[in-house]
């Protein structure tokens, strides 16, 4: 039996300015229906917005008692900008999470840079505040029965807990398109799809985690930069391999799902890494084959000294 290990890098770089646009349509919730019968899932009254799962709450300053902010039934806050803001269950203990959802204005283009960042508020009607939100970018309309497939296009720092429940945080990071993508979901997943951490308890009888949002933007990232090092390599059957990305990146996202640095795998294929930089993403392809041989080699991690 034979070790077998064959590594090369390929490097490739494209670099291209674009005008950013922002592709959500009523931002920041703005646009209502007048006179609407309101009711617990009043983000049916947006003229954009609707619901992935649950009943999200649109509040406009428009609206009547309870619906309107900052005295809102969800607790009390006002826009971050403008006259109406929405409302989200993140996390509950009975795993009824609820996704803001949007169609785009316009179909993303593959392998372009995008920015995406949405403000958030946590209401002092929630058990605790939590590191656990984010977007989803898809090419279909979001369905309730996938939701547990579905994988952070882009997702708030581990360890991030978001506990303010005065001021308005700004969540903001940048994702590589596939292509085609077209809706974009708003809302945590269930600690079965992530590592989900959580602040001491702020009001222990409730069980739900409730964030207020508005201003939510998504738009190609100016004079970007995509950076591509390929790395074959050949390893033992039985064996585990642990991928890593660069440490100094933003953000991480993985082509086969997650947004954490690392992977372990144990089947051969080819695992590509975007690690996001401003306007750039550098992307490590890992082409990994498992032999029957009688080693047990790891893979080496590229160091970002290319600059």
């Amino acid at each position: 039996m034979k070790a077998i290990i064959c590594q090369f890098f390929v490097f490739s770089a494209l670099w291209c300015p674009v005008v950013a646009q922002n592709l959500v349509p009523d931002p920041g919730f703005e646009s209502y229906i007048e006179d609407p019968e309101y009711s617990a899932g009043g983000i049916t009254e947006s003229l954009f917005w609707f619901s992935a799962n649950g009943t999200p709450d649109y509040f406009h300053d428009q609206y009547m008692s309870g619906a309107k902010p900052p005295d809102t039934y969800r607790g009390n806050q006002g826009p971050a900008s403008g006259s109406g803001l929405a409302g989200i269950i993140a996390y509950a203990e009975n795993s009824a999470f609820e996704y803001l959802s949007v169609e785009l204005l316009d179909n993303l283009v593959p392998d372009q840079i995008y920015d995406i960042r949405f403000e958030i508020n946590l209401s002092d009607e929630s058990r605790s505040g939590t590191d656990g939100i984010g977007a989803f970018v898809l090419d279909h309309v979001p369905h309730r029965d996938s939701l547990r497939k579905y994988q952070y296009t882009f997702r708030n720092r581990y360890g991030n807990i978001l506990v303010d429940t005065v001021k308005w945080v700004t969540i903001e990071g940048q994702f590589r398109a596939e292509g085609g993508e077209k809706y974009l979901m708003i809302g945590g997943k269930d600690r079965n799809g992530d590592l989900v951490s959580f602040s001491d308890p702020i009001n222990p009888d409730l069980g739900f985690t409730y964030y207020f949002v508005d201003n939510v933007y998504l738009a190609p990232c100016p004079n970007q930069r995509i950076t591509r090092f390929e790395l074959d390599t050949t390893l033992c059957e039985g064996a585990q391999l642990m991928l890593e990305g660069l440490a100094d990146a933003k953000s991480h996202r993985w082509n086969k799902g997650g947004v954490k640095r690392s992977q372990v795998i144990r089947s051969s294929g080819t695992y590509i890494l975007d690690n996001h930089y401003d306007c750039e993403v550098v992307q490590q392809i890992f082409v990994v084959d498992f032999d029957a041989c009688d080693c047990n080699l790891k893979l080496p991690t590229l160091v970002r000294n290319f600059e």
